[in-house]
């Protein structure tokens, strides 16, 4: 993990129809990288905190929304 980034473990995670649609080709943000993960939503409570980090302590819930993090599949996440 770099010093910018926050380490997150994912609580709940859900299926909506934006992970169908981006599974389809037809929800317009793209994935960052193929092959991807779909999840867009989830809630998540930060482990790690980055020593360049700021506005993050350990134990805050957060809501990360990055499109195809993978938060359906994946306990843990690494944001920066």
């Amino acid at each position: 993990m770099t010093e910018n980034a926050v380490r997150v473990r994912f609580l709940a995670s859900p299926i909506n129809p934006s992970d169908l649609n981006q599974i389809e080709g037809t929800y317009p943000v793209k994935p960052l990288e193929l092959p991807a993960v779909g999840g867009n939503e989830g809630v998540a409570r930060v482990e790690e905190v980055g020593k360049m980090v700021e506005g993050f302590k350990v134990g805050d819930l957060v809501v990360p929304a990055i499109s195809a993090l993978g938060k359906s599949v994946f306990d843990y996440g690494v944001i920066e």
